[in-house]
């Protein structure tokens, strides 16, 4: 069980340094776009104001409750994949419609492809948040979606899964879930 923990914590450490994402709704240069580092720091602050514990459950099925959880690192995949910055506004579509928006990288280069948000009904409060993420070069490829469960604002919980392909290794398949627990 150690040892999954340890290899999801390695692929969150090395996503930090590799990722490029989304939270509350800002305009640049005409596009709203979900500032997700943003939004990320508000779940943080909430989350932590109220003691909530964390399970977190690997495909294995091994569980890991933590009392104290450092919300910051467990949702850092989500807040550093943020597509708010300036060298990225230019390059996603906005789809958007009352209950749902959809970001699409408009270049194959960018490791965060997709991000969605589908929202509350009638509001721009965010229900649901989803990532995809991948990235390519000539040694490896890391494919991975993230997802965020909201109810009225407040993080329930997180779904990571993913592939790790090396070049001449077998490729390596992860799924981790975060339920917060009241």
């Amino acid at each position: 069980m150690k040892q999954i923990f340890v290899y999801l914590s390695y692929c969150l450490l090395v996503s930090l340094l590799m990722l490029s994402a989304c939270a509350p709704m800002s305009l640049q240069n005409g596009l709203s776009v979900f500032d997700s580092a943003e939004f990320i720091k508000e779940q943080c602050v909430a989350l932590q104001s109220k003691a909530f514990k964390l399970k977190k459950v690997a495909d294995s099925g091994e569980t890991l409750t933590l009392d104290k959880p450092n919300w910051a690192h467990e949702l850092s995949m989500f807040s550093e994949a943020n597509i708010n910055k300036g060298l990225l506004k230019d390059r996603y579509t906005l789809k958007k419609d009352t209950d749902k928006a959809e970001y699409s990288a408009l270049d194959e280069e960018l490791k965060v492809r997709r991000i969605s948000i589908v929202f509350e009904k009638g509001t721009e409060t965010p229900k649901s948040l989803t990532i995809h993420f991948k990235e390519v070069s000539k040694l490896y490829e890391i494919e991975r979606k993230m997802a965020l469960d909201l109810k009225n604002n407040q993080l329930k919980g997180y779904q990571i899964e993913g592939i790790q392909k090396v070049f001449g290794l077998e490729p390596i398949k992860f799924r981790l879930e975060g339920t917060v627990i009241h």
